[in-house]
């Protein structure tokens, strides 16, 4: 039985957005590749066909991560419901929002020493 992630990313609109991806090769050798309309979505890799890979699970994850804030906010939080399940706090967008975006800032601080 399929999940909600697997419906998300297995979206038509997947395939859309990375046809729209644009590509193209540092001067440094490597690859750099991002999905013009999610400025949030984008990867570095040595190879083009690496850095699409990569790109598509940015791609999914970021889909999967702004489907679980949209089904929590429409919901509401399952951690009222049961109070008894402290893992229910990483759950919530409060905590989700920013752990995403010290996500990317750790990514980014990666490839800045990497480069």
């Amino acid at each position: 039985m399929p999940t909600v992630d697997d419906k998300l990313t297995a979206s038509p609109r997947v395939g859309e957005l990375m046809r729209s991806a644009a590509v193209r090769q540092l001067p440094d050798g490597l690859w750099f590749a991002e999905i013009p309309c999610l400025p949030q979505v984008w990867a570095v890799a040595e190879s083009k066909r690496k850095v699409l890979r990569s790109l598509n699970s940015s791609l999914r994850l970021y889909l999967r991560i702004n489907g679980y804030i949209s089904h929590i906010a429409a919901n509401g939080s399952s951690a009222s419901k049961k109070k008894d399940d402290s893992l229910q706090f990483f759950l919530e967008p409060v905590f989700l929002l920013p752990l995403c975006v010290l996500t990317l800032v750790l990514l980014f601080c990666a490839v800045k020493i990497y480069l």
